[in-house]
């Protein structure tokens, strides 16, 4: 195996972690504590799930991810891969004709301030 999932637990609380095995390794659920990280030996593309709660109700997430891929979790609802783009600007152009003949130039510019 030549590449690696990290995870980075930059919540405040414990988090629990699971990365699948679909390239091999162990799929068991570890526990990062706060600002801990720690790496799966993986290739390909694996599942990486969160977990919180006692052991009859767990609220869960989880991502996707390519392996040489880094995840920070910061609660269950805030979970980024570093694939993540800054928002870009982009220009939508279009020229309109009217039901009366005349036309329209327009422009939209949306995103990001450049």
């Amino acid at each position: 195996m030549a590449g690696s999932i990290i995870v980075v637990n930059a919540s405040s609380s414990p988090c629990q972690v699971f990365v699948s095995k679909y390239s091999g390794g162990n799929d068991n659920w570890f526990t990062l504590a706060p600002g801990q990280s720690d790496s799966w030996a993986r290739d390909g593309w694996e599942l990486v799930a969160f977990k919180s709660g006692d052991a009859n109700y767990n609220d869960r997430a989880g991502v996707y991810v390519r392996a040489n891929s880094t995840i920070t979790y910061r609660g269950l609802h805030n979970i980024s891969t570093g694939a993540e783009q800054p928002p870009q600007k982009v220009k939508f152009a279009q020229q309109l004709t009217m039901s009366n003949g005349l036309v329209a130039d327009v422009t939209i510019e949306v995103g990001a301030q450049a």
